[in-house]
């Protein structure tokens, strides 16, 4: 198996991609083979060692979402979901990405930036969302999670595409803030 990992803060070319052994999924866990992983703008602050969330430690690993499929499971999660595919993709912070969500099917549109914006979107949809275009990731997803309605879904949309070893340009291309879309990295 290969990751991204870098053991000094700093810019983009910090990150190296290492091979390493396969986990063993623990209880509650489960392995997924990955297409594709999700990077993030927190995943660069990190990695620069100014995190919002508090001190990085090191070595560390950028924590992207990931597309996939479950090989295998930990104590207590069934065998059944052995083989199947899992989606977890992780608003918009500016008027330019608000109109960019709407311009994907988005019916309303809510800068998560606001500190009510959850209760701006339950006042919206009372009864859950059906979709959230969602690449912020981290506290928003959590609490975009918590507003989805019954059977409702997430996605998002790609912007770039990168072998995992370029994860650096990967980086830098979400720390000029200018994407629209997911940048993805793909094993």
């Amino acid at each position: 198996m290969r990751r991204v990992r870098y053991y000094e803060f700093g810019g983009p070319d910090v990150l190296r991609v290492e091979k390493t052994e396969v986990p063993v999924p623990g209880a509650g866990q489960v392995l997924i083979a990955a297409e594709a992983i999700g990077t993030s703008y927190v995943d660069t602050a990190m990695r620069r060692g100014i995190s919002p969330l508090g001190q990085p430690t090191l070595p560390g690993s950028p924590h992207g979402d990931v597309v996939g499929t479950v090989e295998a499971t930990g104590g207590d999660v069934g065998a059944a979901v052995v083989g199947q595919r899992v989606v977890a993709l992780v608003a918009a912070s500016s008027p330019g990405k608000l109109e960019f969500a709407r311009q994907h099917g988005a019916d309303v549109g809510i800068c998560y930036a606001d500190a009510d914006w959850a209760e701006q979107v339950r006042a919206a949809a009372p009864d859950g969302v059906d979709v959230i275009l969602d690449s912020v990731g981290g506290q928003v997803t959590a609490t975009s999670m918590e507003l989805l309605a019954p059977f409702g879904s997430l996605r998002a949309a790609v912007q770039a595409t990168f072998p995992l070893e370029e994860a650096a340009q990967a980086h830098a291309l979400l720390e000029d803030r200018s994407r629209l879309g997911r940048v993805l990295l793909v094993p």
